[in-house]
């Protein structure tokens, strides 16, 4: 998605995909991060599970919103998914998502979430 400022057209590219967009939230546990685009959504919420030693991510989707729960996300030198997996399709383009989360204060439920949102080839291949 070309973005023109000043006069100045960039893009962004990670190999084949696209940035669409990429952004830094910084999240507290009364609020949900809701990411918005056309008419697809992605909510990441965060909850602990003792009887889970590692990191985990839960997903489910409801119509056309994409739940990801975040399972024991408290490393506040951050841990996440760094490498972009397809998470559905946008305009007949497959939907690519990575994304970072740093936990300073975990007692808090304090976050910063880095995420980047990328389109890729056509979803039917073509």
């Amino acid at each position: 998605m070309s973005e023109i400022i000043n006069g100045i057209s960039s893009d962004a590219f990670l190999g084949n995909l696209e940035v669409l967009r990429s952004e830094t939230v910084h999240v507290s546990p009364e609020r949900k991060l809701k990411i918005n685009v056309n008419d697809l959504s992605l909510v990441f919420s965060f909850s602990t599970d003792s009887s889970v030693k590692e990191t985990k991510i839960s997903t489910s989707v409801d119509n056309k919103t994409l739940n990801l729960n975040l399972i024991n996300f408290k490393n506040p030198l951050g841990e996440g998914l760094l490498a972009p997996a397809e998470v559905g399709t946008l305009n007949r383009r497959k939907l690519y998502l990575s994304f970072f989360v740093w936990t300073p204060n975990h007692d808090a439920g304090l976050r910063i979430i880095n995420y980047v949102l990328y389109i890729g080839e056509n979803a039917n291949g073509q």
